[in-house]
């Protein structure tokens, strides 16, 4: 990320545009679509809002990309969504429960945070950012 800073001030002498401050730009259609979807109004049931938007998701990289997103935006209550719906889709991704996680202790949910990691940890124990997260955890 620096690189484009360094060869920009190389080059012209001057930083006209951070790299470090730039938002990703998503890799799929679908994704900026369901992004859209969920930051305008963040519907009850994320299927049947895709359905009707005619949007079909056989991969789940594009919900990780709309979940990484909004987790980075600090946006918890929209991330929930693609992230209850991916662990439906796909209920044997790892990392879909150790998000879904993370987004739950955002919005202080411990009791559920606590859930997502012990189903990572069940799909495999030896699931090192579920123990550390799993360990940290207070339950209130």
């Amino acid at each position: 990320m620096v690189l484009p800073n360094v060869t920009q001030f190389y080059f012209t002498g001057i930083i006209e545009q951070d790299a470090l401050t730039l938002k990703p730009k998503f890799e799929n259609a679908d994704a900026v679509h369901i992004y859209t979807i969920l930051v305008q109004t963040i519907p009850a049931d994320l299927l049947t809002e895709l359905e009707k938007q005619n949007i079909k998701v056989n991969n789940d990289m594009i919900l990780l990309e709309v979940g990484q997103r909004l987790i980075e935006e600090k946006k918890a209550d929209v991330a929930l969504s693609p992230y209850q719906f991916r662990t439906k889709l796909f209920p044997n991704i790892i990392f879909a429960w150790n998000n879904m996680g993370d987004v739950y202790l955002m919005k202080g949910n411990n009791q559920e945070a606590i859930n997502c990691y012990k189903q990572a940890l069940k799909l495999r124990p030896e699931n090192h950012r579920a123990k550390e997260k799993f360990g940290k955890i207070e339950i209130i």
